[in-house]
């Protein structure tokens, strides 16, 4: 059965895809591609009309749950509902000391 994006229903396809994004920890994940939210989404939502996952995926960023970084000309996407500043992932090294 198919799913439509529409304005009943989008606020449930919204929350369900909050949901399951937080609880397979995508925030740990880092920045990823677009493609990467896009089958999660397809996959959560039943949705498999390109441009309603695109309306969930905007939403998402819109409420803030989802970062926008731009590296080497291509953007990436980190889904961060706790709002954390860190950036392990940007460093180009760990100094390791033994004493």
């Amino acid at each position: 059965m198919s799913v439509f994006y529409n304005k009943k229903n989008k606020n449930q396809l919204l929350e369900l895809s909050t949901i399951y994004l937080k609880y397979r920890n995508c925030y740990n994940n880092g920045f990823q591609r677009y493609s990467y939210y896009k089958n999660l989404i397809k996959h959560i939502t039943g949705l498999y009309l390109a441009n309603h996952v695109r309306h969930v995926f905007n939403s998402l960023i819109n409420q803030g749950l989802i970062d926008v970084e731009k590296k080497q000309g291509k953007i990436y996407y980190r889904f961060n509902p706790y709002q954390r500043k860190d950036n392990i992932e940007n460093e180009d090294y760990i100094i390791v000391e033994f004493d």
